[in-house]
């Protein structure tokens, strides 16, 4: 009689580790979908995957500039202010931006007017 309440334990563990790991699944793949569809939204407004970048060295007049998500890594360098809670390095965010007719002060930047920007 033992064996069988050690396989009937068994099955129930079992049973009781697949139901939690398909719950997971869901919910993992709910925020996967609420990411996707929020990544698609900002991209269909006209926003850009970047990160802002301290940037500073002696030379150079620009203490941030923002890198694209792209495959040239464009560098931008901003005309107007941003939120000072947004200024850290690394920092994930949509942009929108329109570029300006003007010569850039930062190393390999373009000048760039932000129209919107948000975290990611």
């Amino acid at each position: 009689m033992s064996i069988k309440h050690l396989v009937s334990a068994l099955i129930i563990l079992f049973a009781a580790l697949s139901c939690s790991s398909k719950k997971n699944n869901t919910n993992n793949k709910t925020k996967t979908t609420i990411n996707d569809t929020l990544s698609k939204r900002h991209l269909e407004d006209g926003y850009h995957k970047a990160t802002i970048l301290f940037f500073k060295n002696t030379e150079s007049p620009c203490d941030y500039l923002i890198e694209l998500d792209d495959e040239q890594r464009t560098l931008l360098e901003m005309s107007n202010k941003i939120d000072e809670d947004l200024k850290f390095d690394n920092n994930a965010i949509w942009v929108k931006y329109r570029p300006l007719r003007r010569m850039s002060q930062c190393t390999n930047s373009i000048p760039v007017e932000i129209i919107a920007i948000e975290k990611r």
